[in-house]
């Protein structure tokens, strides 16, 4: 269900930030989630478009709190939406975060769990990828799982205690990347509006 993290280095479980959700329903979500939120919510309304906070927990990412484009045409994910770490924009915004050795040990993992017809992942398939989200500060893909929908995915300052956490704006393929340089502008400065003292 996304609230436990296991950190296959230390063989430690450790709570994930989806825990500061739980019972979002009936109160208000816990006070260090307020500027995060915030944020979503002020990047949501200048482009229109659906806005994602993901983390990853192990091989694959889990879509922790959505808010929707409210636009007829737009990319429909929710909360607990999981997309392979190795197959998603934000997925490679993590792995561009590694070292390449513990890339490579999610990949072992990736692979142990593949599908008998799938291919077999390398790290020399990523590794341009990686260099390049790196280079960048983000990174936009398009035509993954949902054909015709695209993202734009940058990490957010990290947590002490806690695994990173990446947030991505998403909708048609087209229309993300005609105006991803646009889109991470606005990403930037909402992160850093809401979040550079946090």
């Amino acid at each position: 269900m996304g609230y436990l993290s296991y950190d296959s280095y230390s063989r430690q479980y450790m709570l994930t930030h989806r825990v500061g959700l739980l019972g979002s329903w009936v109160q208000n979500i816990h006070v260090s989630f307020a500027p995060i939120l915030a944020m979503m919510e002020e990047v949501g309304e200048l482009c229109h478009e659906t806005i994602i906070l993901a983390e990853q927990a192990g091989t694959v990412v889990r879509y922790i709190y959505v808010v929707p484009s409210r636009k007829a045409m737009r990319l429909h994910v929710g909360p607990g939406t999981v997309r392979p770490v190795v197959h998603s924009g934000v997925g490679l915004v993590f792995l561009a975060s590694y070292t390449p050795e513990r890339v490579r040990e999610i990949l072992k993992r990736v692979n142990a769990d593949r599908a008998p017809n799938e291919a077999i992942m390398e790290y020399s398939s990523i590794k341009e990828t990686m260099d390049q989200i790196r280079a960048d500060g983000f990174h936009l893909f398009t035509n993954g799982v949902n054909v015709g929908a695209g993202t734009i995915s940058v990490l957010l300052p990290q947590a002490r205690g806690f695994p990173p956490l990446a947030i991505a704006i998403g909708g048609l393929a087209e229309t993300i990347a005609g105006d991803h340089r646009e889109l991470v502008a606005v990403l930037n400065r909402s992160i850093n509006k809401h979040l550079s003292c946090q």
